[in-house]
């Protein structure tokens, strides 16, 4: 992409990276709570 098409880069992938973002940290949390939940008591 060339400097002159940021903008338009910006506008077309912008939602879409903030979408993945969000699934992936989603994906992260999910894993961190099933980590938790399947530890024994101490």
């Amino acid at each position: 992409f060339s400097v002159d098409e940021e903008e338009q880069v910006r506008e077309i992938y912008g939602p879409v990276h903030s979408r993945l973002l969000k699934q992936a940290l989603d994906l992260i949390n999910s894993a961190d709570e099933a980590r938790e939940k399947s530890q024994p008591p101490a």
